[in-house]
């Protein structure tokens, strides 16, 4: 979501959003942009 709206996140964000993604390092990821 925060990708979308082009938001910042802070470094505990930045921490749970690593961690997350490094537990599935092959799954593609789509993002549409907001407008």
């Amino acid at each position: 979501m925060k990708t979308r709206w082009s938001l910042t996140i802070d470094p505990s964000e930045q921490t749970a959003l690593t961690d997350v993604l490094d537990s599935c390092p092959n799954s593609p990821i789509e993002v549409a942009l907001a407008r």
